[in-house]
């Protein structure tokens, strides 16, 4: 019987909790300058006043922007509370074997920059797809930068599969990768 080591786990995850409750935090702080005028800071007066009073136009763009941003984070919160959950209650079907099909491809690269890559592979029959962007939720560490899947890898691991954008989309919750015996 083949050892597995933990590497990735949702119910460990805190990659872009740091920029989500940061984004909490200004949006907060963004609702007491606009509603709050005496405790308004330098830069906040820069975006909302003109010629020393509040435009009402400035302060809706103001207010609509913060509202955004604020939802932006609830949902990113929100997705990963739900992985978080599957993974501590070990709701997700479990597969292992050895990686096959291995690619890592650029989705779009203009004027030389590189906006995001996505890696697919084979374990077991079934295909995997994900993005490995810094935001993407469940399992995104690309193997260029070191992540524990690649071509000829022994890994299992722990997915759920659902549909989002009309696709069919299998979310890495939990990677092991087999212990080398010496």
């Amino acid at each position: 019987m083949t050892e597995y080591e933990l590497v990735y786990d949702a119910a460990r995850d805190f990659v872009g909790w740091q920029i989500v409750t940061g984004n909490i935090v200004m949006f907060l702080f963004l609702i007491v300058t606009i509603f709050f005028d005496e405790f308004v800071p330098r830069i906040v007066i820069w975006f909302v006043f003109w010629n020393d009073h509040i435009t009402d136009s400035r302060r809706a763009t103001f207010a609509v922007a913060v509202l955004l941003l604020g939802a932006a984070s609830a949902g990113i919160t929100i997705e990963n509370l739900k992985l978080r959950s599957i993974s501590k209650k070990n709701e997700c079907a479990e597969i292992s074997g050895a990686v096959t099909d291995f690619k890592s491809e650029v989705t779009d690269a203009r004027q030389g920059r590189i906006l995001g890559h996505r890696e697919s592979f084979t374990l077991d029959d079934v295909e995997f797809r994900y993005d490995t962007t810094f935001m993407a939720n469940g399992f995104n560490t690309s193997a260029a930068d070191g992540g524990p899947i690649y071509e000829g890898a022994e890994v299992r691991l722990c997915y759920i599969e659902r549909i989002e954008n009309r696709k069919k989309e299998r979310k890495i919750i939990r990677v092991e990768t087999a212990l080398k015996s010496s």
